[in-house]
């Protein structure tokens, strides 16, 4: 495996390396469901946050349209591979965004000093995608969150063996100036 890997693509590539490899295949081309969903609420997200950084609150209706026109953006660039239950996958995606809300409602956005981070770390093999959501700074403590849009419940031990907070920690360290202190926190939506 070389090349530049999103940690969604080492997970597929983890569970079962033969189903990864004919998923690259030419007529295999386009996302899955969770993989495209997960696109349309981050850059939906990252559109609010930039708003949010000069000042804008976010209310259920702006982050509602934000979801649409990062879904109608969405599915022209990058199609679902499979039939999917659109439906289904718009539900959840508003499910998502009405928690965004919620999670940011009472927020100071004059915490937040970046949002959208993207960025590579050089792993034995290739490259790893990392993409940080928002950085704030909460005193002397950088606090780094990445929104997740996966449906479903998380252990502790996963959290744990979570690789992907590791590296992304790993790539900060090094390419965000420094704090005394950082923290990494997923928001499940």
């Amino acid at each position: 495996m070389d090349g530049t890997f999103s940690f969604q693509s080492l997970a597929s590539f983890e569970r079962c390396p033969y189903a990864y490899r004919l998923d690259l295949t030419e007529a295999n081309k386009g996302l899955y469901a969770q993989e495209f969903l997960d696109k349309v609420v981050r850059n939906a997200i990252a559109a609010l946050n930039r708003r949010r950084i000069c000042g804008h609150v976010i209310d259920k209706d702006s982050a509602l349209s934000a979801f649409w026109n990062s879904w109608d953006l969405q599915t022209e660039l990058n199609p679902l591979c499979h039939e999917t239950d659109k439906a289904e996958l718009l539900k959840i995606g508003e499910k998502c965004m009405t928690n965004f809300v919620r999670f940011v409602s009472g927020f100071n956005s004059d915490e937040i000093v970046a949002c959208d981070l993207r960025g590579e770390l050089q792993v034995p093999g290739g490259h790893v995608e990392i993409r940080v959501d928002e950085v704030c700074m909460r005193g002397n403590t950088m606090v780094l969150t990445k929104y997740v849009s996966e449906p479903g419940v998380r252990t502790r031990k996963d959290f744990e063996n979570d690789y992907e907070m590791f590296l992304t920690l790993l790539w900060v360290r090094g390419n965000v100036p420094a704090s005394e202190k950082c923290v990494v926190q997923w928001r499940l939506l």
